[in-house]
């Protein structure tokens, strides 16, 4: 093509050169890397100054195949260098079949996040107990010696009733006014929750009563739901068609008739004993024979839900998928042999990280979980 041609179609040269560039500026940290420390010279037969070019853009612009050798040669590379905290403590602890396994569950879009308060923390939402000692000290007039037996005792479900059989008026404008949206810091959303997205695209489970997840989601909306004691919007038809859907087991703040909050909207809600007829409860049983839970901010503590699951499994009626939780580790290796082993007689194989504020390492275990699973890392 000649140089008038050229000028002729000057404007979708131009349009392919935009796309290229924008394609050649998307790989920046490995442009980076290979530039090195200063760029090309090119002497100029004007008798101007010398051109300076990056390497990386030369060999873009002039050999594009050996650029994306390069690049993909590196990828791997660098991948496994942004996730080294998260693998030297997935490897000092054994763990990287269980990593491998979770990918595994990601690919196939069968993970169900369960999503506790240790979760909501980075945005300023309080946990369970601490929700309730706040609660306690807004109402006149408490049995404080009743309320202080229970907490101690951590029967956060005693204590609750405690507080609501005093000022059920308190506890509701407490749930309604603390976990609303506007509680979210101006930076925006924090934390591990940032990733659900990413790895999750049919069912979702909380114990929180904020709209962090929805949030998280915009402006992709749930198809289905299910808030406390309201059964809501076709949940479980919604759940066996695979759709988008989000079970909040304790509520949702802006009613509060969906609250499941004391011991006797636990028994309304599971009934007593355990009753699978009722909504909460088949519900669950549903995504728990279906999906691969993955436990995220929950304490793992003996409560209502892991005795649901561990009455499935002890009935042996179902096949019961691998589930997963991510859980800092006890410093006491007999205790950390118990949980261990409670939770894995409910199928559940935890991915443990170090205690003392590492809970960052939540969030890296679950990147480095979906970069296996995208294909990004296939070994390390």
């Amino acid at each position: 093509m000649d140089a008038d041609a050229l000028k002729s179609n000057k404007e979708i040269i131009d349009s392919v050169e935009l796309v290229l560039q924008a394609i050649y500026e998307s790989a920046s940290d490995f442009n980076r890397a290979l530039d090195g420390d200063s760029p090309i010279n090119i002497p100029s037969l004007r008798n101007k100054s010398d051109y300076q070019i990056e390497a990386s853009e030369i060999l873009f612009w002039t050999d594009r195949d050996a650029y994306n050798d390069e690049l993909a040669s590196w990828q791997p590379k660098r991948n496994i260098e942004n996730h080294a905290a998260a693998i030297a403590q997935i490897k000092a602890n054994d763990l990287v079949p269980v990593v491998h396994e979770l990918a595994g569950a990601i690919r196939k879009n069968r993970v169900a996040p369960f999503i506790g308060a240790g979760i909501s923390q980075p945005c300023n939402y309080p946990g369970w107990g601490a929700a309730l000692e706040v609660i306690s000290q807004k109402i006149a007039g408490l049995d404080m010696a009743a309320f202080r037996a229970k907490m101690d005792a951590y029967d956060y479900l005693g204590a609750a009733q405690v507080l609501w059989d005093k000022d059920d008026a308190q506890v509701r404008s407490f749930i309604h006014t603390k976990f609303s949206d506007g509680t979210i810091p101006p930076g925006g959303i924090q934390g591990p929750i940032k990733l659900v997205p990413r790895f999750s695209r049919g069912c979702i489970i909380t114990t929180n009563f904020d709209h962090l997840i929805e949030r998280s989601f915009e402006p992709v909306k749930f198809d289905g739901y299910m808030h406390g004691k309201q059964a809501g919007n076709n949940f479980v038809s919604r759940l066996l068609k695979g759709d988008r859907c989000i079970l909040k087991l304790h509520g949702d703040a802006d009613n509060n008739q969906t609250y499941v909050f004391t011991e006797t909207q636990y028994k309304e809600s599971y009934g007593d004993p355990l009753d699978f007829s009722k909504p909460l409860p088949k519900a669950l049983r549903q995504i728990f024979i279906s999906h691969s839970l993955l436990f995220l901010g929950c304490s793992m503590e003996q409560d209502r839900t892991l005795d649901l699951f561990k009455k499935i499994c002890d009935e042996q009626q179902f096949d019961i998928p691998d589930h997963f939780a991510v859980m800092p580790l006890p410093k006491d290796p007999a205790a950390k042999k118990a949980k261990e082993s409670r939770l894995l007689r409910m199928g559940i194989r935890t991915l443990w990280y170090p205690p003392d504020n590492n809970h960052e390492l939540v969030e890296k275990y679950l990147a480095l979980a979906v970069e296996v699973a995208e294909g990004r890392i296939t070994a390390f």
